[in-house]
């Protein structure tokens, strides 16, 4: 860690074993000093500072398509021309379980995060996009794919994306730091980010409204928490709080192969070590903050970094973490 320092790391790191904290720490500004939306002063890193975790917001996404599942209100195999007006007849028969595991066809993003658009045109811009290929016949992935599985949750259930993932799965469990724009971010540090000398700014402000974020991000990315409360979320799944070990494995399921010895499930990538052992992870970024978590269920390991301070080299740092303490 401290040769990632060096190497001009910020953020926090959160390391834990069988139960043991190995690394909780941070380093760097949550704030520049210079940042013209700062408040003229640093703003040192802490332990309780707020990120924006990126993608890891498609394992909230997964998760409440199954708790809506196990309501009764949808079925995995479910279709998009069940749920929502006017879809095309070329993706009208992509499945849940296909949206979930970017195997519909949808591009990546139809759209900038921070561009001002709602519901229903981003909808209508989802159904003139040109797919990738007919649903079912291959795998891109997709942060359009997330967003439309947010709004069919809307849909069946006639909730906010936001409500629902604060009543079904964030409050029961006590972690009130988790959200869009429904927690109180007051008195809280929330992170700036950086790429390079680009400062982006705090996420409230440049990519939400007063409904929560726009919906080039709603389901898929864009959700802000802290570390706290994002290791409160793995262990809520690895005890049982939130599903039963067989939904829980259907969330960490081996749905789809992207690589060898590696697959996609429900907002989650699970991963085969032969050393080292098999582990489910999920990371995001926007070219500014970076956020990786990575859960190794046989060795009780548990692996994070967020960072307000955009560098490629972050992207294999949990990777080298976890090495060092498996290997």
């Amino acid at each position: 860690m401290q040769a990632a320092v060096d190497d001009g790391f910020q953020g926090v790191i959160h390391v834990e074993q069988d139960g043991e904290t190995l690394v909780l720490d941070a380093w760097g500004e949550a704030v520049r000093a210079d940042d013209p939306a700062g408040p003229g002063d640093p703003v040192p890193m802490s332990t309780d500072t707020v990120f924006t975790v990126g993608s890891l917001t498609k394992q909230f996404t997964g998760a409440l398509v199954l708790e809506a599942r196990d309501r009764g209100l949808l079925s995995l195999d479910d279709t998009l021309g069940q749920h929502l007006e006017g879809v095309p007849a070329d993706r009208s028969g992509a499945t849940l379980h296909q949206l979930l595991t970017h195997t519909a066809g949808f591009p990546g993003a139809i759209g900038d995060d921070v561009e001002v658009i709602g519901r229903e045109d981003f909808l209508a811009r989802a159904w003139e996009e040109a797919l990738l290929f007919p649903p079912g016949e291959g795998f891109a992935y997709s942060n359009v794919g997330y967003s439309l599985l947010a709004a069919v949750l809307e849909t069946v259930t006639g909730e906010d994306y936001e409500v629902l993932l604060r009543d079904w799965l964030l409050l029961p469990l006590g972690l009130e730091q988790t959200g869009y724009d429904d927690p109180d971010w007051s008195g809280l540090d929330v992170a700036h980010g950086y790429h390079g000398d680009e400062a982006f700014g705090p996420p409230l402000t440049a990519a939400y409204d007063t409904e929560g974020p726009f919906w080039h991000l709603t389901g898929n990315g864009g959700v802000m928490s802290t570390a706290a409360d994002m290791r409160g979320w793995v262990a809520a799944l690895d005890e049982g709080a939130v599903f039963t070990p067989a939904e829980r494995e259907l969330l960490w399921g081996h749905h789809v192969q992207t690589w060898p010895r590696a697959w996609y499930a429900y907002g989650w990538g699970v991963e085969d070590w032969m050393l080292m052992g098999w582990n489910v992870n999920h990371d995001g970024g926007n070219g500014y903050f970076y956020a990786h978590v990575v859960w190794w269920p046989e060795s009780r390991t548990y692996v994070a970094l967020y960072s307000n301070h955009w560098q490629e080299r972050n992207t294999g740092l949990a990777w080298r973490l976890s090495k060092a303490v498996l290997r």
